[in-house]
């Protein structure tokens, strides 16, 4: 892959304004400024990256002067109650006050985790991002949305909370596979759908590969702008739901295992595409890309997670879709709607 000069992007929210720095084999450098001798330091990293990224962990810990770190499970079920309660027992132990700082490396689910402890120990503690998979890069890393599973619900508990910085390195996605790589780049067709075609004309070149910090930097500068405009997703926010409401259902349905959260999100897209040129030009790029798909077993069972959806309200779930003449529209649905889309929907 080509790898640009750094890239940065300010980000600013309500609370707080802060940088998204995006830049290769960097990470050192970078906690080095942000070293305060003032300041604990604790890591939280799944134990899949940890044997990866031991020696840089080691370094950093080092750098930072602390020997504190979190190691989790993998997967989606470390997002719960149980790896909350266990990380804030050990900050309570460990005496971590609220000018003390978490360190969330990994994908999304040790961002969301992360974020969700520094939002809520003490009322809200400083955190740092440094998202090492193309989805989390992409998408969870920015916009300060926080969560943690709870009954088997996907994302049911959290807050809104950004991250003192964003961290970005390239270098971090040379350890993925093949599939994990091309789950995380789904959000990015999702935004390059929503506001800029440009991305999916590079995803869909020959040598697409060479593109990749290209590609999450218009990602993130579309992610930004709507985030900036609507921080609290009471309006145009809620576009980058698109795709997420079968996705986070046959995620629950799946309870989380088998099918990346992006697979699910291509064919929640494609459910809700009534545009048929886009909808092809969707399945032409998965192909492309060879995303997996994953198959609509049990609807019914799909449509009794959809019902627990956060966003439900007075019995209405707000679908994001795109309509037969290519415009993005918020369109309320009932359960009733939603099963009838998914029992009538072929691909």
């Amino acid at each position: 892959m080509v790898l640009e000069q750094t890239m940065k992007l300010l980000m600013k929210t309500s609370k707080s304004t802060y940088p998204i720095i995006i830049k290769n084999n960097f990470l050192l450098e970078a906690f080095e400024k942000i070293y305060n001798q003032h300041t604990k330091y604790l890591i939280v990293v799944d134990d899949s990256v940890y044997p990866i990224y031991q020696e840089l962990l080691q370094n950093i810990l080092t750098l930072l002067h602390s020997k504190h770190i979190f190691i989790i499970p993998t997967g989606e079920q470390s997002k719960s109650i149980s790896t909350y309660q266990q990380i804030c027992d050990y900050l309570l132990k460990n005496h971590f006050e609220r000018h003390d700082c978490i360190i969330a490396f990994g994908g999304g689910v040790v961002g969301d985790l992360s974020g969700f402890v520094a939002a809520t120990y003490m009322r809200g503690i400083h955190w740092v991002q440094v998202p090492t998979t193309t989805l989390s890069q992409i998408d969870s890393s920015i916009g300060g949305k926080v969560a943690i599973n709870f009954q088997n619900v996907k994302n049911i508990l959290g807050s809104f909370y950004p991250p003192q910085i964003v961290l970005i390195d390239i270098y971090c996605l040379a350890s993925l596979s093949k599939r994990q790589f091309v789950n995380g780049l789904v959000e990015a067709i999702k935004v390059g759908v929503l506001e800029d075609e440009t991305i999916l004309s590079l995803l869909e070149q020959e040598n697409w590969q060479f593109q990749t910090q290209q590609i999450i930097y218009r990602a993130l500068c579309v992610k930004k702008t709507i985030v900036e405009k609507d921080e609290f997703e009471s309006s145009c926010r809620i576009l980058l739901n698109f795709g997420h409401t079968i996705a986070h259902a046959l995620e629950s349905y799946y309870q989380f295992h088998t099918y990346y959260h992006g697979e699910c999100v291509a064919l929640g897209m494609l459910i809700f595409c009534d545009h048929k040129e886009t909808r092809q030009r969707l399945l032409n790029l998965y192909k492309h890309l060879d995303i997996t798909l994953p198959p609509l077993e049990d609807r019914n069972a799909l449509i009794s997670f959809i019902a627990n959806d956060k966003k439900i309200n007075s019995g209405k779930i707000k679908t994001i879709q795109m309509t037969k003449s290519k415009k993005i529209k918020v369109v309320p649905c009932t359960l009733n709607e939603i099963k009838q889309r998914l029992e009538n929907f072929i691909w």
